[in-house]
């Protein structure tokens, strides 16, 4: 919808095309959550979303240094709008490739529960929304959690630009990098974070750290001139813990029935 929106010109076409992204993408989280717990172990978990997080950077982060070089290439051939749609069609064939993974592992769902005899310890009774009131206070702590470290962390990365040109006096493209080291430092260390996390098994000992982190980051940038590089990535780091160590949490507090309620909340 995006794609065709920009080959036809067609500004509300690629509005409802971000629209049904925004729905699809936050879906997919979801279920790629509620899968993992599924799939693997306790004590293998906190690697496993870390991974998952590591990759998820890693392809925005592909995604937004490859796009305008392929416009670039493609502008060179067909002008103007034609050009813009052609080139996101291109990035469509990524999607196609994700949905066809998708296809692929439900088969393999659908065997494994058929070899494990998944679907006999399956609960027959049907999910309902009023359930959501009996998912453990844990749980809703959990995401609290989780909300409150996040909107110190993305609303502070989307305006970082601003704040490290003004403040420290940086060049535009200096400043970018410095704001991206969030991001470039969690595609390294988050795997190698959980990993640690399943081998100490102290996932709340790592939240609290992670937290403390990003606690004395944000205190460091707004109140010393110290170089900028030093608290994000101190920053990268808290943020990379606290992934790696919160996500794994809810499987923990909830039953494996409202797991993909919770992680939806």
């Amino acid at each position: 919808m995006f794609a065709l929106g920009g080959f036809i010109n067609n500004y509300v076409l690629m509005c409802c095309g971000r629209f049904a992204l925004g729905v699809g993408e936050e879906s997919l989280a979801v279920a790629q959550s509620t899968f993992s717990t599924k799939w693997f172990k306790e004590n293998e978990r906190n690697m496993v979303f870390g991974l998952l997080l590591s990759f998820s950077r890693l392809a925005s982060t592909v995604a937004m240094n490859v796009m305008q070089p392929l416009y670039n290439l493609v502008d060179q051939v067909v002008h103007g709008y034609k050009g813009l749609g052609i080139t996101l069609f291109l990035a469509v064939v990524v999607c196609i490739v994700s949905a066809l993974c998708a296809v692929i592992l439900s088969f393999l769902d659908k065997r494994a529960d058929k070899k494990l005899f998944r679907s006999k310890v399956k609960s027959n009774k049907l999910i309902k929304l009023k359930d959501i009131l009996t998912i453990p206070v844990k749980a809703w702590i959990t995401t609290f959690i989780c909300v409150t470290f996040y909107v110190g962390v993305m609303p502070f990365i989307s305006l970082g630009l601003v704040f490290f040109t003004m403040k420290f006096g940086l060049t535009p493209t200096t400043a970018s990098t410095v704001n991206s080291l969030v991001y470039m430092i969690s595609v390294v260390a988050c795997p190698v974070l959980g990993f640690c996390i399943d081998k100490t098994g102290k996932n709340i000992f790592w939240v609290i750290s992670g937290i403390s982190m990003a606690l004395v980051s944000h205190m460091m940038l707004a109140f010393t001139y110290v170089n900028p590089y030093i608290p994000m990535v101190l920053l990268g780091l808290s943020y990379s813990i606290l992934a790696s160590s919160l996500w794994p949490l809810v499987a923990f507090v909830v039953p494996s029935k409202q797991l993909g309620t919770a992680y939806g909340m």
